[in-house]
């Protein structure tokens, strides 16, 4: 009595399916998270060379402005006229990157000072005594103090008859600053979405059995 095992393709085509599925899912994976990890590590330095040339673009476009905040409070400042300079300064309220500002004599004792209110003005405020101590011995000063930068320019082009004290953000606002990464960010997020759907798609037809034509089975 000869018995006869039967094995059914069907089985066969359903773990080949699963397999292909399952090898096709890993390398979409694989692929999206070395993308993700790749962008991400792209937008970092972008951000750092970003933020690095911001800061560069500030300190010149802060020496510009404290060239004209001397050159245009020189009167004044001879005079020793602190209402004057007061109100020029303030005129610079619309530079939303300047902090404060402060105008002192040739001995580093102020004589106007301002620094932005919550409105987001500039306003007169108390400079403090220890503006002195930090005078500096070359003509033009720039320290850095986190995202805020602190340039310290004379007036006068001969003799200083006084001093600049000039406080700003390095970076530009924040909220500036806050569009760009979430801008970068979305792009990434959309760029990764199209490419894995695009992979996936394409994996999909790499990996297709190829189709062949019906056949008899022989009697």
């Amino acid at each position: 009595m000869a018995s006869s095992a039967h094995t059914d393709p069907s089985g066969f085509v359903q773990r080949g399916s699963v397999a292909r599925l399952s090898l096709r899912a890993r390398v979409t994976l694989i692929y999206a998270l070395v993308f993700v990890c790749t962008s991400v590590l792209a937008l970092a330095h972008l951000t750092a060379r970003h933020q690095q040339m911001s800061s560069e673009q500030a300190d010149n476009w802060a020496r510009a402005i404290a060239g004209s905040v001397g050159l245009l409070s020189q009167a004044e400042v001879a005079a020793n006229d602190p209402i004057a300079l007061v109100r020029r300064l303030e005129t610079f309220s619309e530079l939303d990157e300047i902090r404060m500002i402060t105008l002192t004599d040739r001995q580093g004792q102020a004589l106007a000072h301002v620094e932005r209110n919550p409105a987001g003005n500039l306003v007169a405020a108390h400079a403090g005594p220890e503006l002195s101590k930090h005078l500096p011995s070359n003509r033009i000063l720039l320290s850095e103090q986190g995202t805020h930068h602190i340039l310290w320019r004379p007036i006068g082009e001969i003799a200083p008859i006084g001093w600049i004290r000039l406080e700003y953000l390095a970076h530009g606002p924040r909220h500036v600053q806050k569009a760009y990464l979430l801008e970068a960010g979305a792009m990434i997020a959309v760029m990764t979405l199209f490419t894995t759907l695009l992979l996936y798609w394409l994996t999909g037809r790499a990996m297709r059995p190829p189709s062949t034509g019906s056949e008899d089975t022989p009697h």
